[in-house]
């Protein structure tokens, strides 16, 4: 792999009407978007379970498409559909969404992983669509000559994701989902990678028993 990878945090003054829903104390988390089409976002989106009927609602007011998944422990979670243009902007650069949340200043923070040209599509975009914004974080991964390009992208991306988390933040199922791929695909990705780490680790750090 030529170019390192990059772990984006980037805060925007967003046109979304999810922001209104947010605003309202609802406690409404984007965890994941995806492109249905060339203009339209459907949002993976989280919410007290006991909000679910005032979530629905506001949202169909909005105009989103609205769809229930069901529930686990106290929250819910259900695709909504609309057009989105920062959300359009990261997934159509393709890069990775982590999350997108509300922070304490009120304005929308996404942290997504992408390499470099992405990273500058992204912004380019938010520039031509004169949307507010700046780069809250960013971090560098310089590629280390160990793993394919492909196991080092979904290496960092389920880490970030919280896939190694204890207990874990996302399933491999809902992994391989986020990512395209299935399921034993992704397992036998995150096998060899990891087995390449752990060689290379132990062959680096030998010790000598007497």
């Amino acid at each position: 792999m030529d170019e390192e990878l990059l772990d984006v945090v980037i805060e925007v003054q967003t046109p979304c009407e999810l922001l209104e829903l947010l605003k309202r104390d609802v406690q409404l988390n984007i965890t994941d978007v995806r492109r249905v089409g060339d203009d339209r976002i459907s949002h993976l989106i989280s919410f007290p379970a006991g909000k679910a009927k005032e979530v629905q609602q506001l949202l169909q007011r909005l105009g989103f498409e609205f769809k229930a998944l069901g529930a686990s422990g106290e929250r819910c979670h259900a695709v909504v559909t609309k057009r989105c243009t920062v959300c359009r902007a990261i997934t159509g650069h393709r890069a990775f969404m982590v999350f997108g949340r509300l922070n304490e200043e009120g304005l929308m923070e996404f942290r997504f992983i992408s390499d470099f040209k992405s990273y500058r599509g992204i912004l380019g975009e938010l520039q031509k669509h004169q949307i507010p914004h700046r780069v809250k974080g960013i971090t560098r991964y310089k590629p280390g000559g160990i793993l394919t390009e492909n196991q080092e992208r979904v290496l960092l991306i389920a880490l970030k994701s919280g896939f190694f988390d204890y207990p874990r933040k996302i399933t491999l199922e809902e992994l391989a989902g986020r990512l395209g791929v299935t399921p034993p695909a992704l397992s036998e990705t995150l096998r060899r990678g990891m087995r390449k780490l752990l060689e290379h680790y132990f062959s680096a750090t030998p010790e000598t028993f007497r």
